[in-house]
């Protein structure tokens, strides 16, 4: 019989407890609520303060449109904007867009395989390049436009 007393009393007070821990969790959930909402208010008057201190203009700025859309109204919205979208060629014309067949993916592979082939052909051409003696021998450069060797 003591040891159902002792089971029953351990359990009443894990309850309590329990229900202590819910009510302090929910104070300290509106408490951080209720800090967060000031602190964005202060924020917000602080920003606008600003503004005002820097335009002069004593009117707030208007804030963004947060208004909600219905789906239709975001379909159409995306409809015309996509009518606006330049084609693929105007952009390759104008070098936003590279010309290529090539998957997004392996677009910046490609771009510093070429990148690499052209650095080495240019040494290359730079190790084949005539040497200032000879070009002087040639009458292409006159001896005192020749650097020093």
């Amino acid at each position: 019989m003591a040891d159902k007393t002792t089971v029953q009393a351990v359990s009443d007070t894990a309850s309590s407890l329990a229900t202590q821990a819910t009510q302090a969790a929910t104070t300290a959930a509106a408490t951080a609520a209720s800090t967060l909402s000031s602190a964005a208010a202060t924020t917000k008057q602080a920003v606008l303060d600003t503004v005002t201190a820097v335009t002069g203009d004593s009117e707030p700025v208007p804030g963004p449109d947060e208004t909600p859309i219905s789906p239709s109204d975001a379909s159409h919205s995306l409809e015309k904007a996509l009518k606006g979208r330049p084609e693929k060629k105007d952009l390759v014309d104008r070098n936003i867009l590279k010309d290529t067949n090539v998957a997004p993916g392996l677009q910046a592979q490609q771009a510093k395989l070429e990148r690499s082939r052209l650095e080495n052909a240019l040494e290359h051409k730079l190790e084949a390049r005539p040497r200032p003696s000879e070009l002087v021998k040639e009458g292409i450069l006159k001896p005192e436009e020749a650097p020093p060797s």
